[in-house]
């Protein structure tokens, strides 16, 4: 029970790591440079249509941990499984559908970690719920891995504009 409580966490962890990082500071730059009825609409669908799913994949994990935990030598029925896998399937394929919405991209890490949480659903049906669980975790860890190393220079710069905006903007542009 102490493994699923700490693979739950892990898993908790990613969740805000992967909103929380850096987007609540490049989302308030893009409210900034736009205005009017452009501005409303960018507020409307990031900050309410867009994060209801991801709440409810949230949700849909935060009550298949509490089975899960229960459970953790057993198979788990199948609304257990599929929140413990398409929650966060859900709540990543939301944050993409932000991306898109945002700056018309895709991007490759998310999408893959959803696509590979949802294929879990069936091996969580079948499997002990710590099996599933760890699997649904070890798909997290891999995506922050690549999202820190991949993203790390656009992290700093992001947080370097936030710090000192005119110094960011001079490192940026090679002065």
């Amino acid at each position: 029970m102490i493994v699923a409580a700490v693979l739950g966490f892990v898993v908790a962890t990613s969740f805000w790591l992967a909103y929380f990082d850096f987007f609540p500071i490049r989302g308030e730059r893009m409210l900034v440079e736009r205005s009017g009825t452009e501005r409303t609409a960018l507020a409307r669908d990031v900050y309410t249509y867009l994060h209801l799913p991801m709440v409810a994949g949230i949700v849909l994990f935060a009550f298949a941990m509490r089975t899960t935990l229960a459970h953790v030598d057993r198979k788990l029925g199948t609304i257990p499984a599929l929140g413990l896998t398409c929650g966060p399937a859900l709540y990543l394929f939301a944050y993409v559908a932000l991306r898109v919405r945002v700056s018309h991209t895709v991007g490759r890490g998310r999408p893959l970690a959803a696509i590979a949480c949802a294929m879990l659903f069936p091996v969580a049906l079948f499997a002990p719920a710590l099996v599933a669980l760890a699997l649904v975790t070890s798909v997290w860890v891999a995506l922050q891995a690549y999202e820190l190393i991949w993203w790390r220079e656009a992290r700093a710069q992001t947080r370097a504009q936030r710090l000192h905006p005119q110094l960011a903007d001079q490192i940026h542009s090679g002065e």
